[in-house]
């Protein structure tokens, strides 16, 4: 194993004891602590401000004694995104998970996801299959998604979000790429999917197609309260992404730009990131253009030689080598002038 551990985030908020929530804590709880894992693992509990501290629970206080279990409470209630970038913060291992209070896991989830990593170094992210557990156990559906990174891009082209939250184990270093769980209300309580749109896009992904932990339907659930308001939110994050038009060429042209590049798709994935996230006009030599073209579509990508013709004075020259055209009268920056970590 080339990872340091696994920090697992359940992020919880305790409004009531009348239900069964207590209950179904202590089963997410000692669901994550009995995994069968060769690797580290601390369990990483953000109590979102409940009235009654989690950690006094009668049913679970006896699993917080347990030293891989850190309780962060926090003072005020300031919902899941929150929780969630707190966790992120706090987390000691390079591998993250996240459960919530009402899931559950097999006992062999995290290991079966390490074996992916395990056999590709430039994995970022993996997910399970999952089951649907109703009151009505008749209605029970098991899930399974795609295994590929571009099968998982079609899938969320064709119907929507792609990795099923309480199954993913991710590189950390992604997580805090990328920024986190955004806050952005456009895509409230979506977080996870908008994430995941722009994650794919830059970084390998894969699924472990079997079903690996249950995920509680109930009408008490987030995604119950609001669900209006998430299918409008999903909906304007789904038209985003199939406005870019590339999920399927992602994966072919990433390998191939980290090929010109000679780096790892792990290195080319955070280059592209970084260049999308803080540049509008990209400067490229011949043999880029076309497969930056299809990455960024949404910037503008043009030769060295057109530079002078406009506008902009900021400019990102997408090489390992210093600009043709020089530095001067303009600001081009580079690979190894930003001083990138590749």
């Amino acid at each position: 194993m080339h990872f340091n551990g696994i920090s697992v985030i359940l992020p919880c908020f305790c409004k009531s004891l009348t239900d069964d929530w207590p209950v179904q804590l202590k089963r997410a709880m000692v669901s994550v602590l009995n995994q069968v894992c060769s690797l580290p693992l601390e369990l990483i509990v953000i109590d979102d401000g409940s009235i009654i501290s989690v950690n006094q629970l009668e049913s679970v206080s006896e699993i917080f004694q347990d030293t891989r279990v850190r309780y962060v409470p926090l003072q005020n209630n300031s919902g899941l995104v929150f929780a969630l970038n707190v966790g992120l913060n706090l987390a000691r291992y390079e591998l993250i998970a996240r459960i919530d209070s009402d899931d559950a896991w097999c006992p062999e989830k995290l290991q079966k996801q390490l074996f992916l990593f395990d056999a590709d170094l430039n994995l970022s992210i993996v997910g399970t299959g999952m089951r649907l557990v109703h009151k009505d156990s008749s209605k029970d559906e098991d899930l399974v998604r795609p295994g590929t990174w571009g099968g998982i891009l079609r899938f969320t082209a064709e119907v929507g979000c792609p990795f099923p939250h309480g199954s993913i184990l991710a590189l950390k270093s992604v997580f805090h790429l990328l920024g986190g769980y955004s806050h952005d209300v456009r895509v409230t309580h979506c977080e996870d999917f908008a994430l995941w749109t722009t994650w794919l896009r830059f970084f390998k992904g894969a699924m472990v197609e079997e079903v690996l932990y249950d995920y509680t339907v109930s009408e008490n659930a987030v995604s119950a309260i609001y669900a209006e308001q998430q299918r409008i939110a999903s909906g304007a994050v789904h038209a985003r992404y199939l406005e870019l038009g590339n999920h399927e060429s992602v994966p072919e042209t990433m390998e191939k730009i980290a090929r010109i590049l000679n780096l790892s798709l792990l290195e080319a994935g955070r280059i592209c990131f970084l260049v999308w996230n803080f540049y509008d006009f990209i400067l490229a030599e011949k043999d880029l253009i076309r497969p930056l073209k299809c990455i960024f579509p949404d910037r503008q990508v043009m030769l060295p030689a057109e530079v002078n013709n406009h506008l902009s004075d900021r400019f990102f020259y997408f090489s390992m080598n210093e600009c043709p055209i020089g530095e001067h009268a303009r600001c081009i920056h580079t690979i190894k002038s930003l001083k990138f970590e590749v």
